[in-house]
This record gives structure tokens, sequence and C-alpha cells, in this order.
């Protein structure tokens, strides 16, 4: 938020300076057009948008400028994952396995799982082992929460799957429908049956 950058500009010049935020450099140069709305919950309106300071000296009437950029990072989109199936409590799972399902193989992508949503939200407490995981319990569901950190923006998303008590047979929809386009348009697609 810009106000998290006037607090840091207040806490060097706290008594001395009052600081204006400008969305261009005629702006501040002019200084019209000052961002007056609410900083806390100021919203960019491009990305990245540079935003220029006007910082005027209280008692010498000086000014100074500079300029920051502000960068929206979005969280990352995930596909969608695989549920498991469990018939005895002693089954193992390698939860890593819908890795590539959430990621699509993107090497930035930072994955842990977790049993509780909260933790996921948090970054707290992973599974340890999501490549050798037996169940905690043999409820007919167990739900897993997955967290899917970038890297380099450091943005998150969560996501669940479950791990379900069958009998031993898994029910598979009758039909299943694949919608593809055919891009080039020479009526010929490529179908990959084993995603």
């Amino acid at each position: 938020s810009l106000y998290s950058r006037y607090a840091e500009i207040i806490a060097i010049n706290q008594f001395a300076m009052d600081i204006s935020f400008y969305p261009s450099l005629q702006n501040m140069q002019n200084a019209t057009g000052k961002l007056t709305s609410d900083l806390t919950r100021y919203v960019a309106t491009s990305n990245p948008q540079t935003i220029y300071v006007r910082e005027k000296h209280r008692v010498t009437q000086q000014y100074s400028y500079y300029q920051f950029d502000l960068v929206t990072n979005y969280p990352p989109v995930l596909g969608n994952p695989s549920y498991l199936y469990v018939q005895s409590p002693s089954d193992i799972f390698d939860l890593t396995s819908n890795i590539p399902l959430l990621t699509g193989g993107n090497p930035e992508m930072i994955v842990t799982f977790h049993e509780t949503e909260e933790h996921a939200n948090l970054g707290t407490d992973p599974i340890q082992s999501p490549s050798n995981y037996q169940l905690t319990s043999m409820a007919q569901m167990e739900k897993i929460w997955t967290r899917v950190v970038n890297s380099n923006t450091g943005c998150k998303s969560i996501v669940n799957f479950n791990i379900n008590k069958t009998n031993g047979s898994v029910n598979v929809p009758p039909i299943v429908t694949a919608y593809l386009c055919d891009n080039d348009t020479d009526g010929i697609i490529t179908h990959d049956l084993s995603t």
C-alpha cells in the first residue's frame, strides 16, 4: 500500500516534511492531481505503475522528488489435482504425484502438503514425507491441503484434494468428454491420452 511507503518516509522525516504522492511526473512537478484516496487501499491503474513522491520541508519550503514502482504479483494459477483412493489404513501414498498436475512442471513453484487449511494458509507444519504418506485416520475421506508458492514473487495459492476410502472399486464416470481446440483450423487434433 502507499501508506506503507508514507510510513517509511515519515519515520525518517517525521516532523520536517509534508509528503504527497502523484500519478505522473507532470502532476508532481505542477503539484496537481495529488493522490488523495485512502493510501492504505490504493489501487494501481497499471502494472507496474510509477508513483512520484514530493517532499516539502516545512521550515525551508524546499522540495525533493523521487519515484518508486508499484508491481502487482498474482497468486499462481494451478491445475486440478487428482483424488487418491485407499482400501487399507496401511496404504502409502505419494502426494507429490499431484505436483505436475498442479504446477504444470513450473520449477519456480514450491509445493508443500498440509493436513489442515489453516496450516496451508500459514505455511506451517507441512507433511514431512509427502512421497511416503500414510493416513492419519480411516475416515470415509481425508482432505489434503496443498500450498503452492511462486519462489520469485512469494505469492501463494491453496488447493485441496481428497483421499477417499473405497472397497476396491473406484467409480469412474461412464462418459468423459474432452474439449479440444483446432487452433490452426486444419481439421486435425492430436489427443494426448496419457494426461
